[in-house]
């Protein structure tokens, strides 16, 4: 080869090699930019708020993340082919199943409320919505579930309850009925009460049991007289 063909085959060289650096660095910083999205994938999926599951068809767990495994008392890894049956309270086991045939004979989404088991057996109340996933056939592939503690919300619904259903007591009742503090200040009264003694509620908030007049006695007396 003559000079100047060596030349230029060197100069073709020491571009391709360029190119070939810059196509390393490309590949170094899309290999960077995947790992980071996996990892915030990873850390999304595994620390989310509510348990995510993926079941298979007889509703054995295929996969879990972190809080989902949280909720049931068990190891991430442990939970692999296990069926989520086990940690269902067993009057409820029939719902489940329910749960999932209806995802995947309608292929939409359905909710569910069940009791499951915690750690150490502890019951609790959990909400389970799921879907159904399908192959590019349209063949069944798996389900995927998110499971919510809801426990603190279904006591609060039955304190609400009660309260609704005390009041409906408290102010239908025809025995005057009160309720004061230590130093007899007067908290709470109901209807009743303030028809008997002839008070507002406004006038009554104000005073103690101690504060009623017997002007005002005197008055009620003549009225029911």
């Amino acid at each position: 080869m003559s000079a100047p063909e060596i030349q230029k085959l060197l100069h073709e060289l020491n571009v391709h090699q360029i190119e070939l650096e810059m196509q390393n660095e490309a590949l170094r910083k899309s290999q960077a930019e995947t790992a980071e999205s996996q990892y915030k994938y990873s850390d999304l999926y595994d620390f989310a708020p509510v348990g995510y599951f993926t079941f298979d068809r007889k509703g054995h767990i295929i996969e879990a993340n972190v809080t989902g495994a949280s909720l049931l008392g068990a190891e991430k890894r442990s939970l692999a082919k296990q069926p989520f049956q086990r940690f269902i309270v067993f009057r409820h086991l029939g719902i489940f199943q329910s749960h999932l045939q209806k995802a995947h004979e309608t292929r939409s989404k359905q909710t569910c409320k069940l009791k499951l088991t915690g750690k150490d057996g502890t019951p609790f109340d959990a909400l389970i919505d799921t879907i159904t996933v399908y192959n590019a056939e349209g063949e069944f592939d798996h389900y995927r579930s998110s499971v919510t503690d809801i426990t603190e919300i279904t006591r609060a619904e039955a304190l609400s309850v009660s309260e609704i259903k005390y009041r409906g007591l408290y102010e239908s009742t025809r025995d005057g009925m009160v309720m004061t503090d230590t130093e007899g200040h007067i908290l709470e009264s109901n209807r009743a009460y303030l028809d008997m003694l002839g008070y507002t509620e406004e006038e009554i908030r104000s005073l103690t049991s101690r504060q009623m007049t017997p002007a005002k006695w005197h008055d009620i007396q003549e009225k029911y007289n």
